[in-house]
């Protein structure tokens, strides 16, 4: 007998012998969709369930042109269409998996990230937050926090001291370590020497640096200029007309430290005033 799927009307050669009485459901090789097939001059039964007939091993035949019906067993309620059912529950599946997959894909590309300090300018947009700083942190280091500042030398002190991250384009990754340094005493001083550490999770010191206070670098010289020309400049006690890097009384000077090749497992830095001296009041450049 000849059959027409109800989905998309392909036609198909079914041996009607195969068909019980009651019927029997049946699925389009085609579209895949399930419907019932009753034997010439059969109604429809009662029964909920219905076994589906396997005749995937029918030999071809039919009018030309009829393609041979391939048929799945099954279990399915009459009337029911299975092919629509199965398909929006792998939609549904895959949308949850995507919605459940991507953040922790981000997440791991980020740590990754991280750890081979690449693309640092990337990653430090999302260390602030709370969940993502914390595996940052593991993974890449963190961040180092002004939480020591070494006490006054000689009537000078640190002030507005911070620490922060910027990406140099020769070296990658460097850290800043700047503030002031405020002399209180009642004489111009220059020569002012302020050393910096970087500490690990465990409290070690991992680098250090010593530099004259005044020197300081705008945001794109830290990106443009070498490490080398960076600490070069650092280290000279005067401008590059001769005058020295002074403080008067009551007032103050900025300092600036730069560190590069960072480990990964920074925790906190220190910062103090190491050294000075006294500068004649004609000889200095106030700040």
């Amino acid at each position: 007998m000849i059959v027409q799927c109800q989905q998309c009307d392909t036609k198909f050669n079914l041996d009607e012998t195969k068909i019980p009485a009651e019927g029997a459901w049946v699925r389009c090789s085609k579209c895949q969709e399930v419907f019932q097939v009753m034997p010439p001059g059969g109604k429809p039964p009662a029964m909920e369930d219905e076994e589906v007939l396997d005749l995937d091993n029918l030999p071809p035949g039919g009018p030309p042109g009829d393609v041979d019906f391939g048929l799945d067993v099954d279990k399915a309620p009459a009337g029911a269409k299975g092919g629509g059912r199965g398909k929006g529950f792998k939609v549904i599946f895959w949308l949850l998996a995507i919605l459940v997959l991507l953040p922790v894909l981000m997440l791991g590309a980020l740590v990754a990230l991280d750890r081979l300090h690449i693309a640092p300018a990337l990653v430090e947009r999302f260390r602030g937050l709370p969940a993502v700083g914390s595996l940052l942190g593991k993974a890449g280091g963190a961040q180092p926090a002004a939480t020591a500042t070494a006490p006054d030398n000689a009537g000078l002190a640190l002030a507005q001291v911070r620490g922060y991250f910027r990406v140099n384009q020769q070296s990658g990754r460097i850290f800043v370590i700047q503030g002031l340094v405020e002399n209180q005493q009642q004489q111009n001083r220059s020569g002012i020497l302020v050393r910096g550490k970087l500490n690990d999770e465990q409290g070690a010191v991992v680098r250090q640096a010593v530099v004259y206070a005044g020197p300081i670098f705008n945001p794109d010289e830290l990106r443009q200029l070498s490490l080398d020309a960076i600490q070069a400049r650092l280290g000279q006690p005067a401008s590059p007309d001769g005058t020295k890097y002074a403080a008067g009384p009551g007032g103050n000077i900025p300092f600036m430290i730069v560190f590069g090749n960072l480990p990964d497992n920074l925790s906190h830095f220190t910062a103090e005033v190491v050294g000075s001296e006294p500068t004649a009041p004609s000889s200095t450049t106030a700040r």
